[in-house]
């Protein structure tokens, strides 16, 4: 006689209680009231102001509650984790915590994260990270650049069966789309900066977004899924949008108001769309500022849409486009819960002998 077997509820572990974290948390407590359960188990949570380990099954609650908890002196959570946790899900922007990714890999613990300083920092980083996949760790990260475009795991399944890519191109920030989508050069650049930061466009320091900093990390990590190396230093940032360090980044935003209208000015077409290209080949990585013609597959997105171009083997006379929204909480939230669950399966439909 065939004895049904339930598997037990994966237990899970949360790190980040921000928008992404809720709407996860959501999607969760939606997918156990139509499934009737979603097999996972909230088994610990933790922010830059304290940690619990709920008890109850509804994920939303636990999140809410302590995502209320007063704040006092903020730190980057490094957190101890137990052994035991099935998956650990790094919602944070943190890099004390993308720094243990490895770390948790070789323990045994499978990693889905949002936070694109796992693979988007350092080679040293990176390397450790992927070498633990190698030995057999589990790292999701489709969430970590174009979450709704899938453009990660797509590079991904053309490196493992063997598709030689050659060059891949994007339009990776949602925030330099709306803002150059905006910008006519009518008011200083810096003030549509300021209407963007008002309005939650930016990061807190704008810097990140405008620098180009945020868009390095994804070029590395799609350069990255495809094998290539990326030493550090080698992200080449066009220098109209480098900006000063210090402590206070509104004076260096504004310091870029007369590199950009003198973009404006040499504008080549009316028609001409101005964009931040982040482009990468084995060789070479570039961030630039274009003028896109409209015909460029590119420039044919909408609002703050993400846009991705791969030229490989069997992409080579017509390329891959991928376009769409690729960011917002719902979309990240949804490329990590699909993560988690390619994780699950696998490792549910692993033989006993591969165990």
């Amino acid at each position: 006689m065939n004895r049904l077997v339930i598997a037990p509820a994966a237990r899970i572990a949360l790190i980040g209680t921000g928008q992404v974290a809720r709407a996860l948390a959501v999607a969760i407590d939606r997918r156990a009231s139509r499934l009737g359960s979603t097999g996972l188990r909230l088994a610990w949570l933790c922010n830059s102001r304290g940690q619990a380990r709920p008890e109850a099954p509804e994920w939303r609650g636990a999140v809410d509650r302590l995502d209320r908890t007063e704040r006092s002196q903020r730190t980057d959570p490094s957190p101890e984790l137990a052994d035991g946790l099935d998956v650990v899900i790094d919602l944070s922007a943190s890099d004390a915590v993308a720094a243990r990714h490895a770390e948790w890999l070789a323990r045994g613990m499978a990693v889905v994260t949002a936070n694109k300083r796992g693979l988007g920092e350092s080679a040293a980083r990176a390397d450790a990270i992927l070498a633990a996949g190698r030995a057999g760790g589990e790292y999701g990260d489709s969430a970590t650049v174009g979450a709704g475009l899938g453009g990660v795991r797509r590079l991904r399944e053309l490196h493992a069966c063997g598709e030689p890519v050659h060059a891949i191109a994007g339009v990776l920030s949602g925030t330099l789309a709306w803002l150059f989508d905006r910008y006519d050069s009518r008011r200083p650049f810096s003030e549509l900066v300021r209407e963007a930061h008002a309005q939650g466009y930016t990061e807190p320091d704008p810097r990140e977004d405008i620098a180009g900093h945020d868009v390095a990390r994804k070029l590395r990590i799609l350069a990255r899924a495809v094998g290539w190396p990326v030493p550090d230093g080698s992200v080449e940032i066009d220098p109209r949008l480098r900006c000063p360090e210090g402590p206070e980044p509104w004076a260096a935003i504004v310091s870029l108001n007369a590199g950009i209208d003198e973009l404006f000015r040499q504008r080549p077409d009316p028609s001409a769309r101005p964009a931040v290209v982040a482009r990468a080949c084995p060789e070479r990585r570039v961030i630039g500022l274009e003028w896109l013609v409209p015909d460029d597959p590119l420039a044919q997105r909408s609002g703050c849409d993400n846009a991705i171009v791969i030229h490989s083997e069997r992409y080579r006379e017509r390329p891959l486009v991928l376009r769409g929204p690729g960011a917002g909480p719902e979309l990240t939230a949804a490329a990590v819960l699909d993560d988690v669950l390619a994780v699950l399966q696998g490792r549910r439909q692993r033989p006993a002998w591969a165990a």
